[in-house]
């Protein structure tokens, strides 16, 4: 996970230990690192899974470590006077975000709970129900094992936010009470791969497609990989990278590709500055590319 904000970059460390960097995001300098595992105050209860600047404070990070926000910014302690929200009556929240400075989203795999929204206090304020991949001919364990995995990526100023599909070429746009999602333009569209397995629907894992997205007020980022998924290679890291980044608007529009000329695993966007930032497993690097025009992808 990677978020640029300002002239720092937030970075995730799927190894741990610790478990957050902070980049000079200009020079690339290491200026601080923090965080370790446990369940403790301050502590991560487990991988970083999300990092969201909540407008208008941009002096700092929220990070998700898929039980709990934590406000991160440069002081060099977590300890239990750093600001905390757990999002509370609804475990299993598979991937949850700001969707803007009052509201969190979280996605769950219940069609009935899909989407639950929590106050800044943690306290549940709404459940709307949502759709899982797969038709109603598809057993339900089978089609929560191909949705289960997906990058979720947020728009605060006028709020949204998107779901790109690891197991699928679809990218879904839904507005700020997720209502019924627009259905991204993807160039390469797909389903998840469902096969036969003595006489019942199987979901059998096959290609990766998007592995992570970034949003802005007016474009979705997403990364796509387009690798053969585990299972059919050998290389667990290289499934997940991908250097093509697929633009669309916030109608769900097909802008444009972005060719990367290193493989990527995580992403984040600064329009603003005119820059594309992305980490790699592949050699635990962070890389920095220019957007074709500043402000427009």
């Amino acid at each position: 996970m990677i978020q640029a904000v300002g002239n720092r970059l937030f970075v995730g460390d799927a190894a741990g230990d610790p478990d957050l960097h902070i980049l000079d995001a200009y020079g690339g300098d290491l200026i601080v690192s923090l965080g370790r595992r446990g369940e403790g105050p301050g502590e991560f209860a487990g991988p970083i899974v999300g990092l969201a600047v909540v407008r208008p404070d941009t002096m700092a990070v929220w990070v998700y470590d898929g039980f709990k926000f934590m406000r991160v910014d440069e002081s060099r302690t977590l300890n239990a006077e750093t600001p905390t929200i757990t999002p509370q009556e609804a475990p299993f929240l598979a991937r949850a975000t700001w969707l803007d400075s009052l509201t969190i989203v979280g996605v769950r795999r219940e069609l009935e709970e899909r989407f639950v929204f929590f106050d800044i206090a943690g306290e549940r304020i709404a459940t709307v129900p949502g759709a899982l991949l797969g038709g109603d001919t598809i057993p339900m364990t089978e089609r929560v094992r191909a949705s289960i995995n997906f990058a979720l990526c947020a728009r605060m100023e006028a709020p949204g936010f998107a779901l790109a599909y690891w197991d699928a070429g679809r990218v879904e746009l839904y507005d700020h009470k997720a209502g019924r999602p627009v259905v991204a333009d993807v160039p390469y569209p797909s389903e998840p791969d469902f096969t036969r397995v003595r006489g019942e629907m199987r979901f059998r894992m096959g290609r990766h497609h998007y592995t992570e997205c970034s949003a802005s007020n007016d474009y979705v980022y997403a990364l796509y990989s387009g690798q053969t998924s585990l299972g059919q290679t050998t290389d667990a890291d290289e499934v997940s990278h991908g250097q093509e980044v697929h633009v669309f608007d916030w109608e769900g529009q097909y802008v444009g590709k972005l060719h990367l000329d290193t493989p990527m695993f995580g992403l984040s966007v600064d329009e603003q500055a005119g820059w594309l930032y992305g980490t790699s497993l592949l050699d635990a690097g962070v890389y920095r590319f220019r957007l074709p025009t500043p402000g427009m992808p």
